[in-house]
């Protein structure tokens, strides 16, 4: 019995071992694809920095004139450009497959990894029950607030879904046209009176999340969410989280 003790203390050592490289090679596989997308993006300023300084000398001079080192350091950093750009795309796809397969092992824990929230699986377009709640318990007894809060929240999820009903505008920041919640939206606009402004704020985040995520389908989607900070989960911040949380069940079971 404790020779086969010593054998089984051997056995988890070795799989923490081989974990941990998985883990170590694994996290600088992403390490190394997101450094890829900030160069790419790092480049593509330089380029529209030397297109600038280009058009102000065609201004000044003959292009024929132009120096032919600027000339050579464009085209140079554009055939680099697109270049980088196929990496990032094939970057960008390893990336995305990585991210549904978490979300997918995630979903068998509900979402969470031992009730914690630092990282989880945010359901981008769902409405919170809670300001409802909240909102019922103000104009109704107990009894029929749960009920009623329950209905409203149901309701106003069908609304989102509706492909008809598009309350955004577009609004000019900072020389970028974006799109925004149209807060004279006599829907929204009624919402916030009937039921106060952390209903109207919870109805407009997740219509929010929806035009970002599946505008078209207009359907709940998952995603990998830092609930700490209250943004999307980086895959390095996921990986690191869940080797923490298997490395912290293998000490508790042995």
């Amino acid at each position: 019995m404790e020779q086969k003790k010593v054998e089984d203390v051997m056995k988890i050592a070795e799989d923490v071992m081989k974990l941990a490289e998985d883990h170590k090679a694994a996290l600088a596989k992403i390490l190394q694809l997101e450094k890829q997308i900030d160069q790419k993006q790092q480049l593509e300023l330089e380029i529209e920095q030397l297109k600038g300084k280009f058009r102000v000398m065609k201004h000044l001079v003959e292009e024929d004139d132009l120096d032919r080192n600027l000339k050579d350091e464009m085209e140079y950093l554009e055939n680099l450009n697109e270049v980088l750009f196929y990496k990032e795309r094939e970057s960008n796809y390893e990336l995305q497959a990585a991210r549904k397969e978490f979300i997918k092992g995630l979903q068998e824990f509900g979402g969470f990894l031992n009730g914690g929230t630092t990282i989880g699986i945010k359901r981008m377009g769902e409405l919170d029950v809670k300001p409802f709640q909240v909102a019922c318990n103000k104009r109704y007894s107990a009894d029929e607030a749960y009920t009623k809060a329950a209905e409203l929240c149901s309701g106003w999820q069908e609304e989102l879904k509706q492909p008809l009903w598009h309350p955004y505008k577009i609004v000019d920041v900072d020389g970028v046209k974006r799109e925004v919640i149209d807060e004279d939206d006599v829907k929204l606009r009624n919402l916030r009176i009937e039921l106060g402004v952390d209903v109207y704020n919870a109805v407009t985040n997740a219509l929010m999340e929806i035009n970002e995520y599946n505008p078209s389908g207009r359907i709940v989607v998952p995603e990998l969410w830092n609930f700490k900070h209250g943004q999307k989960a980086t895959m390095a911040e996921v990986v690191k989280y869940v080797f923490k949380h298997w490395m912290s069940n293998k000490r508790k079971r042995y």
